[in-house]
Formats: C-alpha cells, sequence, structure tokens
C-alpha cells in the first residue's frame, strides 16, 4: 500500500516536467483510491480466497457452511424468478403502451406532401 501510494506521488511529482500540473487534489484522489482498493480487498479477502485458492471438498450434511449456502442459493433462485416475473409485466405493459408506427401518419404524409 505505501509503494502505490509513493507511485502516486511520484506521478505528480513528474508532471510539471512534462507540461502538465502537480495538484494536491489528485495526489489526494490517488490516496483516497489506494485506500478504498485496500478496504475493498480487506472486506472480500475470504471471499476470494475461498472462491479461486480453495479445494472443493465434499461437505458433510451438518457443516453450518453448507446449510447457509443452500439458504443463499436458494434465495437468490427466489429472487431471480421474482425478477424475472416483474421484467414480464413491465415488458407487457410497456408493448400496450406503444402505438403501432402504422396506425399514426406520417408528418408528410398529413401535410399531403408526396414521398420521395
Amino acid at each position: 500500500m505505501p509503494l502505490a501510494i509513493a507511485y502516486g506521488g511520484a506521478i505528480e511529482l513528474i508532471q510539471p516536467y512534462v507540461g502538465r500540473g502537480a495538484e494536491w487534489l489528485d495526489f489526494g484522489a490517488d490516496i483516497t483510491g489506494v485506500l478504498a482498493g485496500a478496504a475493498l480487498a480487506e472486506l472480500l479477502h475470504d471471499r476470494i480466497r475461498d472462491r479461486f485458492f480453495a479445494v472443493d471438498a465434499p461437505l458433510e450434511a451438518g457443516d453450518e457452511l453448507a446449510s447457509e449456502a443452500l439458504r443463499l442459493e436458494a434465495m437468490r433462485t427466489e429472487l431471480m424468478d421474482e425478477l424475472r416475473e416483474v421484467l414480464r409485466e413491465e415488458l407487457k405493459g410497456l408493448s400496450r403502451e406503444q402505438p403501432s408506427a402504422s396506425s399514426e401518419p406520417r408528418p408528410d404524409e398529413e401535410r399531403g406532401l408526396p414521398r420521395h
């Protein structure tokens, strides 16, 4: 993390030599980005480790993690089904609201102008 902050500072120090200006706000944005990335990595560390580096071993039936995973998968499936239903209803509503293109006269037809 200190190396990333130092890199951002070095970029700000080099900018005056290549026709740009060094700004404290840019350096602050660099530090904010580094800290936000580190916080996100800390929050997602276990999830990333389990997904990419864990060995898939069969889970025991009484395992709390297995039951939690099953519960989360059931919730995800239920939410996806509800989302599909809502989207279908919305799309049906949109198709009923749109008038057909042939029922409305074109502006040049309203004035009696010839079509080219």
